[in-house]
């Protein structure tokens, strides 16, 4: 005699007792960039260019801490995160730090730095921000300017720093929200950080782990001098 069906299993085999596939609607709300990395499509939102963008300031204010100032370092090194989440961005980061290297010697980054050590040591919120609107300023916004603006901010930091902890964290969480709200936007626009700054395509993977091998030195000398302490 052949063995009963369960009847349970009659009706999951009938389409007739199955669940209609519900898929829901596409939000449209938010557009998405699809950039092609070695043949991989990865969904590059607002959100995630807001998040490099502030990683890539972060690590560069640190360096320039590092380079001009002798007080508070390790603060610095404590409170403001350091590395990158992405291998992606890390490149891109070394690509910011070759194209920024090539506008040291330049008359835009003198006038740059004596303008942020000059900046009223009283100054505004909303007055800092005016200043930094003015540096995206005549025309569309480039790399350059954008190089620029975060050696501005980086310079009024650093330049802050000495005189009081209280101001440098004003001055950078001022630089952050500029940077988050307005040149991140631009950046998005643009196709993200990599299309901001086309040479990043071209940065080799050597410079890739070198920059990353330097932030991890960073992380690892702040570790011995708080153990120290």
């Amino acid at each position: 005699m052949e063995p009963k069906t369960p009847s349970l299993l009659i009706r999951r085999r009938s389409v007739h007792y199955l669940q209609p596939l519900h898929i829901p609607p596409y939000d449209k709300s938010e557009p998405v960039r699809h950039i092609s990395i070695r043949n991989l499509d990865i969904v590059y939102n607002k959100q995630l260019v807001i998040d490099e963008g502030c990683e890539l300031f972060n690590n560069f204010i640190v360096e320039q801490v590092q380079k001009n100032a002798k007080e508070n370092l390790l603060e610095v090194l404590t409170i403001i995160p350091q590395g990158y989440k992405h291998l992606k961005w890390a490149k891109d980061a070394a690509s910011l730090r070759i194209m920024a290297n090539k506008l040291l010697a330049t008359c835009d980054r003198k006038k740059i730095k004596e303008d942020a050590t000059k900046m009223d040591a009283d100054i505004s919120k909303d007055q800092y921000i005016r200043k930094l609107e003015n540096l995206l300023q005549d025309g569309e916004i480039t790399a350059n300017k954008i190089l620029l603006l975060f050696f501005f901010c980086s310079d009024a930091a650093v330049h802050a720093l000495p005189l009081s902890w209280e101001r440098f964290s004003q001055i950078f969480q001022w630089s952050i929200l500029f940077i988050s709200e307005h040149v991140c936007l631009f950046v998005y626009d643009t196709g993200g950080w990599s299309k901001a700054f086309p040479a990043s395509m071209k940065t080799s993977n050597s410079q890739v782990w070198l920059a990353s091998a330097g932030f991890i030195f960073i992380i690892l000398c702040s570790f011995i001098r708080r153990k120290n302490v």
